[in-house]
């Protein structure tokens, strides 16, 4: 009998694909918002300025990668989970700190704040290689306010999100973190000493066991 989760049915192959349209039109839309307010804020004598333009440009470029990143993340955790059962929901906008919510027929929805870690570079050949993840988000303010922490970055408060998986890209794995256990720090450093692909963490939220 093969495993439940493992084979990629025709409704798992639809769910990938509506997956990836959803992630593209969440990126397409955080460029057109960033697109739309440094065109609001040009000046008319500046509109066609090529230096100026060259520079937004890169500017855009730099964000998109960011994007990318990002959604390649979530799009990796989304496949992930669906093979391991779950149903995944994505939000529809910006203004929560979730971006994705799993849910089963024997488990309460769990909302989920993914992160790709960033490797680390090693101090000593005989130290273990480590990846840093941030526990928090940027604040609009940022470009703004570069010298203060406090209005540039916001660490991650109670009942933002229930659980935060970090993504290791180089390794093409995950570790899951509930979010009391986090709360309060700026970042966290990973190795393969510690958790990985720890997906046991999810069964704080079962409701009923699964009829077989």
């Amino acid at each position: 009998m093969t495993p439940k989760g493992l084979v990629f049915n025709h409704q798992s192959r639809l769910q990938i694909l509506f997956l990836l349209a959803c992630a593209l039109w969440r990126l397409l839309r955080v460029l057109c918002l960033k697109i739309k307010r440094r065109t609001k804020n040009m000046d008319n004598e500046n509109l066609f300025n090529l230096s100026h333009f060259t520079i937004e440009r890169e500017m855009s470029h730099a964000v998109s990668e960011t994007c990318n990143i990002g959604a390649f993340a979530e799009m990796k955790f989304c496949c992930a989970a669906i093979t391991n059962g779950y149903e995944v929901f994505l939000p529809m906008s910006h203004s929560t700190k979730t971006d994705i919510v799993l849910l089963r027929s024997s488990s309460l929805p769990i909302r989920i704040q993914v992160k790709k870690a960033t490797y680390q570079k090693r101090e000593k050949t005989s130290h273990l290689e480590s990846w840093k993840f941030m526990i928090g988000s940027g604040r609009p303010s940022c470009a703004a306010n570069p010298q203060d922490y406090g209005l540039r970055y916001r660490k991650y408060e109670e009942n933002d999100f229930d659980v935060l998986a970090a993504y290791i890209l180089e390794k093409d794995l995950f570790a899951f973190y509930y979010l009391s256990e986090i709360r309060g720090s700026s970042s966290m450093r990973w190795d393969q000493s510690k958790r990985v692909n720890n997906w046991d963490i999810f069964d704080k939220y079962e409701t009923t066991k699964e009829t077989k």
